[in-house]
């Protein structure tokens, strides 16, 4: 019986993303797929020196969590679960109707502009100083005289 080249592989031994996507899923996923599984928080990723590992024991957890059991409903991306739209109501017309909620309850106008507006300048009022107004150097050219 021949024995297969990663079998020396032990369960919580790191496998970059690239090389799990081949041994453990058979070529079936992406390091993109991979990815996404972590970012809905099905898969734990390990990083170190800004490269991604995964061990066998994760990718055997990965798979208990996205196993869909009988009678229940795949899970949704995140945009459309968190998104209850009524029936008969485009995706787009909904989002819509969502930010137009949202800026109502924020700034009390239904303009979004109006929405834009007060946010940027919420967003720029917490920015800290980047330097002494008082302190300002200026510069001069070269055929400037003193």
């Amino acid at each position: 019986m021949p024995t297969d080249a990663y079998d020396d592989i032990g369960d919580d031994d790191l496998v970059p993303l690239a090389k799990a996507c081949k041994i453990f899923l058979h070529g079936h996923l992406t390091k993109s797929s991979l990815r996404r599984e972590h970012s809905r928080g099905n898969l734990d990723i390990i990083r170190i020196a800004n490269k991604d590992f995964v061990t066998r024991n994760g990718i055997r957890r990965m798979i208990e969590r996205c196993t869909v059991r009988a009678g229940q409903e795949p899970s949704k991306p995140d945009a459309t679960r968190s998104m209850d739209r009524p029936p008969g109501v485009s995706a787009h017309k909904a989002l819509k109707m969502m930010l137009a909620r949202k800026g109502q309850a924020r700034t009390g106008t239904g303009s979004p502009k109006a929405a834009a507006k007060v946010r940027l300048k919420q967003l720029r009022d917490s920015l800290p100083a980047t330097s002494p107004q008082a302190g300002r150097r200026t510069t001069r050219n070269k055929g400037d005289e003193q």
